[in-house]
């Protein structure tokens, strides 16, 4: 992706570098097999700036008194309608 910097000369930014969850999205923790207690669905709040070369956000479940910052490769978007079982057959099948 090529962007016009200020000074009129093209400046480069790295897709890897851009937050692909939007504040108020819902989202979940990928690996839930290998968190269990982490199947809760979580809103982002914030997003925030990069902790080395990964992306970070802010998120909150309902019903918690407190937020977590996780990385975005922790996370995936929740669909409408969707479950865990419904995402893990999604995987498996290719459906």
């Amino acid at each position: 992706m090529t962007i016009i910097a200020s000074t009129g000369k093209p400046a480069r930014v790295s897709v890897q570098n851009i937050h692909i969850f939007e504040v108020g999205q819902a989202v979940r923790f990928k690996n839930v097999f290998a968190m269990p207690r982490m199947t809760n669905t979580y809103k982002v709040t914030r997003k925030l700036p990069p902790l080395g070369n990964a992306l970070q956000y802010r998120i909150s479940a309902e019903g918690e008194g407190y937020e977590r910052v996780t990385t975005q490769d922790d996370l995936e978007i929740v669909l409408e309608g969707s479950t865990i079982h419904n995402t893990l057959i999604q995987k498996t099948f290719r459906t």
